[in-house]
């Protein structure tokens, strides 16, 4: 069985981010959340990030780098 989980706002256009700790770091439409992946999933935090945008987080330098349609 396969666990869901729906994030408003999320577009599948975006791939998230899953570190060895099973969280998962997904940012879409000016959202960002964090997810700890498992049986029944949970979000662990949420923000507005001002900025709209589709791109894929990329990770650098041990931070998440996330590219809005006006700014990084």
């Amino acid at each position: 069985e396969v666990a869901t989980l729906r994030l408003p706002g999320v577009n599948t256009a975006a791939s998230p981010v899953l570190t060895a700790d099973g969280r998962l770091y997904l940012a879409s439409g000016g959202r960002s959340y964090v997810v700890q992946d498992g049986e029944k999933p949970e979000v662990l935090g949420k923000g507005e990030l001002g900025d709209a945008g589709s791109a894929s987080p990329a990770v650098s330098g041990g931070r998440l780098v996330i590219r809005g349609a006006r700014r990084v």
